[in-house]
């Protein structure tokens, strides 16, 4: 069970990562990614 629930939050910080390097890449997508990854990291 546990397993599961390591492996959701392990798929979090991973999109996460993704969007930083976009963002990195794309300042103005940045600005939304960032607000967009702060609702997904207050949402767990």
């Amino acid at each position: 069970m546990n397993l599961s629930i390591e492996l959701k939050v392990g798929l979090k910080e991973l999109m996460v990562l993704v969007l930083l390097l976009l963002s990195l890449r794309d300042p103005t997508i940045g600005k939304l990614i960032e607000s967009l990854a702060i609702q997904i990291l207050s949402s767990y």
